[in-house]
């Protein structure tokens, strides 16, 4: 079931290449809150063509993969059950999806380890890291994962059973994805073109720039001086609508806005009693503007 090459290493990296993955199926499948689809194919188009990474990792992913190895000392020590260290595994009818297991035990368990930059162990697995060990337990045909949380405090084991029904669901919808992938690969320019253009050299662009600069100063100078002269309208006015001089100033009263979290029950209750201070403000019109 092993894969020769150990995890991390250059020809690990290669077998990734072009293939479904664990870590990327949440992704793929819509759930993951921190990665789109659109983000995983682009990845995988770079890693295709041997592009850079454009994430390179932040706090949180350094802070899993340092402490993964201390998770699975601390599963292995509550558990008693030793870890199998696997590198990547290719699905036996589905060769275009891989899995990289944490590792698994000798009583046929996926281990999955997760070391949450937190501090806290969420009440429930997510959907992106339950899609995740659901499509490792159909890799490795295995019928229940160990989903490990880590955190200094403490680690907590939580039983995940295999459900062949997601499987059959998600299988479709990861298929059509890695045919989006294939023909992106004939024409991957807009992948392979930095998501932020460097104009750094472009004359032009640093000519518009600073044209940008000087009319932002000017605008930020301007609206200032029309909010005093703004002010000054309303105090000659005596805080009462007025006209002349081909300017028209119209005093515009609001009644306050309900403040419904003060409503202990909405059916039978006066509702004005509730609702907030009313203010005022001006509207001012030029002729002919």
């Amino acid at each position: 079931m092993s894969a020769v090459a150990p995890q991390g290493s250059v020809a690990w990296h290669e077998q990734r290449i072009g293939r479904v993955t664990g870590s990327r199926c949440g992704a793929i499948l819509g759930l993951n809150p921190y990665s789109k689809p659109k983000d995983v194919l682009r990845e995988m188009i770079r890693e295709h063509f041997n592009v850079e990474r454009e994430f390179a990792g932040n706090e949180a992913t350094e802070w899993g993969n340092t402490h993964e190895q201390s998770a699975i000392n601390a599963y292995e020590s509550k558990t008693g059950n030793m870890v199998i260290e696997h590198g990547l595994i290719a699905h036996p009818e589905h060769a275009w999806i891989g899995y990289s297991p944490d590792g698994s035990t000798a009583s046929e368990a996926l281990i999955e380890c997760k070391c949450p930059f937190s501090r806290k162990i969420p009440d429930e697995i997510p959907a992106h890291y339950y899609a995740q060990v659901q499509l490792g337990m159909e890799v490795m045909n295995l019928e229940t994962c160990d989903f490990v949380y880590w955190i200094p405090d403490g680690v907590r084991v939580t039983p995940v059973d295999r459900d062949r029904a997601w499987f059959a669901k998600a299988l479709p919808k990861l298929r059509e994805f890695f045919d989006e992938y294939q023909a992106a690969l004939a024409e991957p320019t807009e992948h392979l073109e930095p998501l932020v253009k460097d104009m750094t050299e472009n004359v032009e662009w640093l000519d518009a720039v600073a044209a940008f600069k000087i009319a932002r100063q000017m605008a930020v100078a301007t609206a200032a001086r029309e909010a005093d002269c703004r002010s000054e309208l309303i105090r000659l006015a005596n805080n009462k609508s007025a006209k002349g001089g081909g300017l028209t100033l119209t005093k515009v009263d609001r009644v306050g806005s309900i403040d419904y979290s003060k409503v202990p029950q909405l059916t039978g209750v006066d509702l004005s009693e509730y609702r907030k201070k009313g203010s005022s403000s001006f509207r001012i019109c030029v002729d002919n503007e």
